[in-house]
């Protein structure tokens, strides 16, 4: 495009985050000091690198932590991960939003995705994200200054799990609260629609 002496410009996905904060009540245990749960969302898609996550929560020193798997899973997958009490799958769930705010973080070891809207959605209900280090991942970290969650190095478990220490000995409800501001600051559709109306108009108006 700079070639063609064409300006680029970049509007992201955006998400209704006042509504999922007012259509997801939010749990007791959410404010908790110390979190044990995590949410992953798996699909036929190869990309969505699934048993990295699972064969590194079969160590022992993440065998602490709960992690949910949605979505679907490889039926020879699900039998070989089944027998640790530490993964639970939940298969097609067509409640989503509760257990995105049931949970304490949402985890993502994809090795490629557009604007992950479940990455987004979790922001937007206060649960904090743990990213595997792709671009569209770390462009939702780079929108704001304040912490989110953590990246990791991608299908590196030394990396995955610093990153999980690294974010539980962060004040969860402050962190929650960072997730939040950030979905309403930089993904609502608010900020979406005046972008919009900002290139429109300058297209119109030059």
């Amino acid at each position: 495009l700079n070639n063609l002496n064409l300006q680029n410009i970049t509007i992201r996905n955006s998400i209704d985050a006042l509504r999922l904060q007012k259509k997801v009540n939010k749990c007791d245990f959410k404010n908790k000091d110390k979190p044990k749960s995590l949410l992953t969302i798996s699909s036929k898609l190869k990309g969505k690198n699934i048993e990295f996550l699972l064969k590194s929560f079969t160590n022992k020193e993440l065998s602490n932590y709960k992690l949910y798997v949605a979505g679907y899973v490889e039926p020879n997958t699900i039998k070989e991960f089944n027998c640790y009490s530490n993964i639970k799958f939940l298969g097609h769930i067509h409640n989503l939003y509760d257990y995105i705010n049931t949970v304490d973080f949402f985890i993502s070891a994809s090795l490629h995705e557009g604007m992950p809207n479940a990455v987004l959605e979790s922001l937007a209900v206060g649960t904090p994200v743990i990213l595997s280090d792709i671009n569209s991942h770390k462009e939702i970290f780079n929108q704001q200054e304040y912490k989110i969650g953590s990246i990791f190095k991608n299908n590196s478990y030394s990396s995955l799990k610093n990153s999980i220490d690294e974010v539980f000995k962060l004040k969860y409800k402050y962190l929650s609260l960072n997730c939040k501001n950030a979905a309403l600051e930089n993904f609502s559709i608010d900020k979406m629609t005046n972008e919009y109306e900002n290139f429109f108009s300058s297209i119109v108006n030059p």
